[in-house]
């Protein structure tokens, strides 16, 4: 009988040692999880930051940030009107060498 107490003792010492453990890695995983929340959320206001950056209008910039708005597009039709040339001027020399 007295060992029979004592194995359980021994058995419940077990249990409540399990639980202890137990409520602490729940403690441990509610903490990561608020610190992913709030990183979630920070991310989140940097991605929207950085949307509404993006989609602000030309009316509503600066004049310097219009002016180099203004000046990305000219430098994307200046190349590809470049491209367009240097392929034509290559098509022709090609042709002149078959030819000439």
């Amino acid at each position: 009988m007295e060992e029979e107490r004592a194995k359980l003792n021994k058995q419940d010492d077990l249990v409540e040692q399990y639980e202890r453990e137990i409520k602490e890695r729940d403690v441990s995983v509610k903490k990561n999880q608020n610190d992913i929340d709030r990183l979630n959320r920070k991310l989140e206001q940097i991605m929207w930051g950085r949307k509404a950056a993006e989609e602000k209008p030309a009316a509503l910039q600066g004049p310097l940030e219009a002016m180099i708005a203004s000046l990305e597009k000219q430098l994307a039709a200046d190349i590809a009107t470049y491209e367009e040339l240097q392929k034509a001027w290559v098509k022709r020399q090609t042709e002149a060498v078959r030819y000439g």
